[in-house]
């Protein structure tokens, strides 16, 4: 291979690439979903704190809450109710307030306070509202620090925010993009444009092209993959480890790209094979979103190699180290899709030199 005619053909890729349409909404598309799902689950604009309020007596608390503003409080029939509403997330928090209460804290007894904390609710609107409750009740009796809260967290502590869950599919939406669209797209557009005739009357092979085509398509994946990143969970310590995974996401994608390309005579017949395929390519990220669904059926997809470390990453906390094996598979896995790329570009080659 002719690194020169490689880069000969990479640097017409950049400079020509921001005049591609295609380019752009590639660039652009991930940030607009991203934005829309930030902004319906939480992440640009964070909803109101959820209280639910069991009244068994004629207690002044609930007015009380409602004038601190700020908080959607919702009154409940019965503590059971209240109980599934916190559990299923219908609210972030539940407050019981047994009958005569007011009367026991204004005598001066601590009355016991039954508050249930949703385990998919935000930190933040758990301390909200229990700071809040103990507020309105101060406000009540005239006195500070009058009652003793008991929180008991209903349902899983270790659930994710949906919003948590979905980073990863975000993220591999822009690398999948990036490295399997572009390059894909690309080639076949050469050959549609008869290009790679031209090509073969040239020193340039197609293999040089498709190595040319393979690079831009893996930059542009993994800076429109870690611009997602960014946009979902900023800059952390673990920055860097992230990236070590985009840079495994960007090599498995490009590969599938390229041999989607050369495998492809015409667009209909990409779309075609993609949407055939796309169950193989998308099933981890999606089944990330269901916790309940056995990680091992995960485990059966090629993408789960840098998907998986991603999740553990983001969501779980897990460390770079915890990841290599994994890491390292898909590492593997890109080099077979790598080997199956160069043989059907070599059946393409061959294809359009005999036509």
């Amino acid at each position: 291979m002719n690194m020169k005619n490689t880069w000969s053909i990479l640097h017409k890729e950049l400079v020509m690439g921001p005049r591609n349409g295609m380019l752009l909404w590639i660039i652009a598309m991930p940030l607009i979903i991203t934005f829309v799902v930030r902004l319906v689950f939480g992440g640009l604009i964070e909803p109101a704190p959820r209280l639910g309020i069991v009244d068994l007596g004629s207690s002044g608390v609930p007015a009380a809450i409602e004038r601190l503003g700020g908080i959607e409080v919702t009154k409940v029939d019965s503590t059971e109710r209240l109980e599934r509403m916190v559990e299923t997330n219908h609210l972030d928090a539940g407050l019981v307030l047994q009958r005569g209460f007011d009367g026991s804290v204004l005598s001066g007894s601590s009355p016991e306070l039954r508050f249930f904390v949703g385990g998919e609710s935000l930190a933040t609107n758990r301390i909200i509202l229990a700071v809040s409750t103990i507020d309105a009740i101060r406000s009540v009796a005239g006195q500070p620090s009058p009652v003793h809260v008991v929180t008991r967290t209903v349902g899983s502590g270790t659930s994710v925010p949906f919003s948590e869950r979905m980073v990863p599919l975000l993220v591999f939406l822009a690398v999948a993009l990036g490295g399997i669209f572009l390059p894909a797209a690309s080639i076949i557009q050469e050959r549609e444009t008869r290009t790679m005739e031209a090509i073969l009357t040239t020193p340039t092979t197609v293999g040089e092209l498709m190595v040319a085509k393979g690079i831009f398509g893996y930059l542009l994946a993994f800076l429109v993959g870690a611009l997602t990143l960014l946009m979902n969970s900023g800059f952390t310590a673990s920055t860097g480890a992230y990236l070590v995974v985009l840079a495994v996401a960007s090599l498995m994608t490009v590969q599938l790209g390229l041999a989607l390309g050369a495998a492809a005579k015409d667009m209909a017949t990409m779309f075609s094979i993609w949407k055939s395929a796309a169950i193989v390519v998308f099933a981890p990220a999606v089944l990330f979103l269901f916790p309940g669904v056995p990680e091992w059926i995960a485990r059966i997809f090629p993408t789960y190699y840098f998907l998986g470390p991603l999740y553990h990453m983001l969501v779980d906390g897990a460390p770079l180290r915890a990841e290599v094996a994994n890491l390292a598979i898909g590492v593997g896995v890109s080099a077979i899709l790598a080997v199956a790329a160069a043989g059907l570009a070599r059946r393409m080659e061959t294809k359009i030199a005999v036509a």
